[in-house]
């Protein structure tokens, strides 16, 4: 689990040590701040792996990098951000789609795509591939047919942001999938003859703009506005 900074002296020392590169304890230490709590602080950071002491010198380790670029430049922050996600829209000979019904909130039971968000560090073919293996057992050439910005909610609230990556792929037959974890049990599903209400509020305006667009497209579905039918 990623460490959370929360005091305000732990925060100045990571945003100092951000914009100076590596100072010593002196050049670090604001004047008005007790040596001994200064101390503390900066041991606090240095047992957190944020931190590192080369010499008479502090600078951010790598981890101490990765932190301060995921929050506030101002307050540091932690900044909430959309997931980054594929979506695996896979098509069989039949005209059906492999949906599976989501396991947990948000939107609890209502049915989606397979897919899974992307690791830090991770290449996105290596995620599309993952998902193929972990949400369907295919191996399948997938098509990155374009990017969604995905800002979804039950209400007037947005409970749900995701940056998704949209791949397609057509598949001969109508093979049994096999997920590696049964809580998503995907399954060939005619998307027309499901009630609107059981889809996840992205589903319809997805294959929609997959349909249309031949070539790559960028796709905004901001709910609680309604998504148009096929």
């Amino acid at each position: 689990m990623t460490h959370i900074v929360e005091h305000f002296i732990q925060k100045d020392i990571l945003r100092t040590l951000s914009r100076k590169g590596s100072l010593p304890f002196s050049a670090l230490k604001p004047p008005a701040i007790n040596n001994n709590v200064f101390a503390y602080h900066l041991k606090a950071l240095v047992n957190a792996n944020l931190v590192i002491q080369n010499n008479t010198k502090y600078s951010l380790t790598a981890e101490g990098v990765k932190y301060v670029s995921r929050v506030t430049r101002t307050n540091l922050d932690i900044q909430p951000q959309p997931k980054v996600f594929c979506f695996l829209i896979i098509e069989n000979e039949n005209g059906e789609f492999l949906l599976h019904k989501r396991h947990d909130q948000p939107f609890l039971g209502k049915y989606t795509f397979p897919g899974g968000a992307l690791f830090f560090g991770e290449g996105l073919s290596d995620l599309v591939q993952r998902q193929l293996l972990e949400k369907t057992g295919f191996m399948l050439e997938m098509e990155h047919k374009g990017i969604a910005n995905l800002r979804l909610g039950e209400t007037d609230i947005v409970t749900s942001h995701t940056i998704a990556h949209l791949f397609y792929g057509r598949i001969t037959g109508a093979p049994q999938p096999h997920a590696k974890d049964q809580r998503f049990a995907p399954a060939w599903v005619k998307v027309h003859n499901l009630p609107q209400a059981a889809l996840l509020p992205d589903v319809l305006d997805i294959l929609r703009a997959i349909q249309q667009h031949e070539n790559y497209f960028f796709l905004d579905v901001h709910m609680p506005s309604q998504p148009r039918k096929l």
